[in-house]
């Protein structure tokens, strides 16, 4: 593997780990404002984070990188 090869896996990885850390905030927000349903503006009273949203959002990618190809993926970031 080469080394543009190599950055393009590092840099499509840390591209999509951005956007799934601020996806549970914003989800929380919209939920706020009742435009989601009430359960994803729920928070964790341990650590203040809203949990709900991060659960529902896990899943959700988890069965997008289950069935969906990685070349796929690829294009869709």
């Amino acid at each position: 593997m080469g080394l543009v090869e190599a950055g393009v896996i590092v840099g499509l990885s840390l591209v999509m780990l951005v956007l799934l850390y601020g996806q549970p905030r914003i989800f929380y927000t919209v939920a706020s404002d009742s435009l989601l349903p009430s359960v994803s503006s729920r928070l964790s009273p341990r650590f203040h984070t809203p949990a709900a949203a991060t659960w529902l959002l896990g899943g959700i990618v988890s069965l997008i990188a289950a069935f969906v190809p990685l070349a796929l993926s690829g294009f869709i970031v």
